[in-house]
């Protein structure tokens, strides 16, 4: 997406494959395209880009405030999600 010209290149297209959703290129050539957006629209998407930018940096602070750590086996204190990895791989 480039907001400053204001188009949107379709490059990609959503496809399940084996039970999974993957990222695949079109299957035909008229199928990649590029999308003109109206002026409202590209501010409105700028908008939304820019509330993005400002909630990342903002609950960022959050998810840190609610990070559980853990003291494992060996001493080492580490987070919720890298405990059950490494439970995964057997360390």
């Amino acid at each position: 997406m480039d907001l400053e010209n204001g188009t949107i290149f379709i490059d990609r297209q959503q496809q399940y494959q084996n039970g999974y959703l993957k990222m695949v290129l079109p299957k035909t050539r008229n199928a990649r395209r590029t999308i003109y957006l109206c002026d409202k629209m590209k501010k409105h998407l700028q908008q939304k880009k820019e509330q993005m930018e400002h909630d990342a940096v903002r609950l960022a602070a959050v998810r840190g405030q609610k990070h559980r750590m853990m003291d494992s086996y060996d001493f080492l204190a580490i987070g919720g999600v890298a405990y059950g990895e490494r439970l995964q791989k057997g360390s």
